[in-house]
């Protein structure tokens, strides 16, 4: 016996969510009490890059940790470590702000922020199992570095908003003077 099925127009309530057939996750668009999903989704990645940051911090003081007190690789992993935790404090600072007003379309890729994610997590994992030599973690460093600098200063690019344009610019160059640092370093030694 067949069964006829009827196609129901769902009710309007429910025409108020987006559904994202990748995450299989439905996400408020608007209403009362709810956060638009666009600011769902930025708010979501600038967590996982606030995530990358205190995981980079925890990487520079776990190798700051296993050099002798004074020594000039263990004053740059401290100060850099200091830095990370800065960095993590303006990307908090970022998800207060309204993204359709901030951001001009461009927002991360979960995917991307999550891949950084991951690579900063094995690298603090290496570092902390003391797998890496002295040379390999700063190669391992100065690719990550590389990385959050294109992000931050796409960021930049994209921002609507002149406070947060600053903010990204100040990551990208901070970003960019890690790199400077790690590639001097590694050419002297």
């Amino acid at each position: 016996m067949a069964v006829a099925v009827r196609h129901i127009r769902p009710p309007r309530w429910l025409m108020m969510f987006v559904h994202f057939p990748r995450f299989a996750i439905l996400h408020p668009i608007s209403f009362s009490g709810f956060i638009p999903a666009r600011r769902v989704s930025m708010i979501k990645q600038l967590e996982i890059c606030a995530e990358i940051e205190e995981t980079v911090s925890r990487v520079y003081s776990c190798l700051a940790e296993q050099l002798p007190t004074g020594s000039e690789l263990r004053l740059i992993w401290e100060e850099m470590a200091r830095d990370e935790l800065e960095h993590a404090r303006l990307l908090q600072f970022a998800q207060r702000f309204e993204p359709d007003k901030t951001y001009a379309g461009y927002h991360i890729a979960e995917d991307e922020a999550r891949r950084l994610l991951v690579g900063v997590q094995e690298t603090f994992d290496l570092v902390r199992m003391k797998t890496l030599s002295e040379r390999e973690a700063v190669m391992a460093l100065l690719k990550l570095e590389e990385d959050f600098m294109r992000v931050h200063l796409r960021l930049a690019v994209e921002c609507l908003d002149p406070t947060m344009q600053e903010t990204f610019n100040r990551l990208g160059k901070a970003d960019e003077t890690h790199v400077a640092r790690l590639k001097e370093y590694s050419l002297r030694n």
